[in-house]
């Protein structure tokens, strides 16, 4: 491996931006360079305010001593710092370390025992399962070890910036809303529940397995619906009949959920999937998403009708990601309007300039 740089004129100066590269030989017998690792620029100005200097560790004096590189060949400005001239072309990089990386990818094929296998997660406990709150904690104690703290578990909900306390109570509440926000509105992990805030169904679950191909996503679905919405709404029905508070107002909630999520997997509009630059017969009919369409288009359904008791535009999700489709839907949506089964038949062959049998 070796250094090689790029030059490249911006406002009227020569800036030089580094990378570290490899030569690979191809199996036609060329040799290609891979880049490794992408430095950056190193200091060729000579203005003092504009170098960039790091901090240099004294063990003796135990402070750290601030210097500035430059390339050999490049004049070297009067600066307040101390300067090292590093002779670029002979620099090698030989056998680098990982940083920790190999430690930290054995440690991730251990947390994986840990997974969940459907990805489907509920927050409050349902069909046996623990609660969210406890498998996630399960999860952070394995990866911290010794570090592992309730002390810890606050300081982490405190960086997503919550001023919530209890995991539960973060994951039931500002889970979504940070998720979204961390991954530029794009979340792969959707906050599903019923409007209720405190005593209601949540369901957080992995939009990679739910968009997945060969029926598997559907599969998902049916499983969120039937299987952990279903015993949900079993025990709020045997809660009802016992007489416990407030359970005829979750069974009513969480059955508004499930005729939502039948319409999803039916694909009854406004819940259906409408993919603008596809033709009638690639189309969806109910749940039967691709997932090379994008969040964008695929998460639509969840948000098509708001829940009585949910946030403005959410549709059955936690919060209500920054997505617009109107560039997405266009103005061809007439055949979804007229039902997607009449629209599936071929169309019937035009003729070109007809001619009549004489």
């Amino acid at each position: 491996m070796f250094l090689r740089a790029k030059n490249r004129f911006k406002d009227g100066k020569e800036h030089r931006y580094w990378s570290i590269v490899e030569n690979r030989r191809t199996s036609d017998g060329r040799v290609v360079q891979r880049q490794v690792l992408y430095l950056g620029e190193i200091n060729d100005r000579q203005q003092a305010a504009w170098c960039r200097t790091l901090g240099v560790f004294d063990e003796d004096r135990g402070q750290a001593t601030p210097m500035a590189l430059f390339p050999e060949d490049r004049p070297v400005p009067v600066l307040d710092c101390e300067v090292i001239q590093v002779r670029l072309s002979g620099l090698q990089v030989r056998r680098p370390r990982k940083w920790g990386a190999r430690t930290w990818i054995v440690r991730c094929s251990e947390l994986n025992t840990l997974a969940d296998e459907d990805g489907i997660v509920c927050i409050p406990p349902v069909r046996g399962e623990a609660s969210a709150a406890e498998q996630l904690r399960d999860i952070l104690a394995a990866a911290f070890g010794n570090d592992w703290s309730a002390n810890k578990e606050r300081e982490l909900i405190a960086a997503t910036g919550s001023k919530i306390s209890d995991l539960d109570d973060w994951l039931r509440n500002d889970f979504f809303a940070h998720h979204c926000a961390l991954f530029h509105q794009r979340p792969f992990l959707w906050h599903i529940w019923d409007g209720r805030k405190r005593d209601g169904f949540h369901a957080i679950v992995n939009y990679h397995k739910l968009a997945e191909g060969n029926g598997k996503g559907r599969k998902v679905m049916e499983a969120l619906t039937y299987s952990y919405l279903g015993d949900w709404i079993s025990r709020q029905e045997q809660g009802v009949r016992q007489g416990e508070g407030g359970a005829e107002d979750r069974l009513a909630a969480a059955l508004e959920l499930k005729n939502r999520l039948e319409a999803i997997l039916k694909g009854e509009p406004p819940f259906d999937i409408f993919v603008r630059w596809k033709p009638i017969e690639q189309q969806p009919i109910g749940w039967e998403p691709d997932i090379n369409d994008g969040v964008r288009l695929n998460i639509r359904p969840f948000m098509a009708s708001d829940l009585p008791s949910g946030k403005r535009g959410a549709g059955i999700l936690r919060d209500k990601p920054n997505i617009k489709w109107n560039k997405d839907r266009g103005k061809d949506v007439v055949f979804r309007l007229q039902g997607r089964a009449d629209q599936r038949s071929p169309p019937e062959p035009r003729v070109e300039n007809p001619k009549s049998d004489v």
